[in-house]
């Protein structure tokens, strides 16, 4: 997980940050996560990697702005995937939960965010709720909040 979603970023992002500044133009897309916005208890490899997608992905923003290079950082909240029966979260409140998001309505948030140069986007009011909250909450209280949904056997 850390390979992909840490080191692959970085190796993947270099080559193209300097391709579009080279062009004078490009937008590159960082795939994070609301679980960026709070300490994941029971995910807590996941949460990490993805709150450094958001800051890689928030930091890089204003590097290359001047050269005609957008980055945008998508932050959606559980998206109706696979995601959670490989990850084996199945038996979790939020593995199991049947409101998550619809995968075509994440990718239309991000390709609009891409458009229109936003730095960063959350994907449904819930999520922008959720994430809101968690932000505004000292990090032992959101991590509190969350604790319960990733727990294994939660679901019950």
């Amino acid at each position: 997980m850390i390979d992909l979603n840490v080191r692959g970023a970085v190796q993947l992002t270099k080559p193209a940050v300097h391709d579009t500044m080279a062009r004078g133009s490009g937008t590159i897309l960082f795939t994070s996560s609301i679980a960026a916005s709070m300490p994941d208890p029971f995910e807590a490899v996941y949460g990490a990697s993805k709150m450094f997608l958001r800051w890689f992905g928030e930091a890089l923003r204003s590097e290359p702005k001047d050269k005609g290079v957008g980055v945008t950082v998508l932050m959606p909240g559980p998206t109706e995937t696979d995601f959670f029966h490989r990850a084996k979260m199945i038996d979790t409140k939020i593995g199991a939960s049947n409101s998550k998001d619809d995968p075509a309505a994440v990718a239309e948030a991000a390709f609009a965010a891409l458009q229109a140069d936003s730095g960063r986007v959350v994907t449904g009011l819930k999520n922008k709720v959720i994430s809101a909250v968690t932000e505004a909450l000292p990090d032992r209280a959101a991590a509190a909040l969350h604790r319960g949904m990733p727990k294994p056997g939660s679901a019950d």
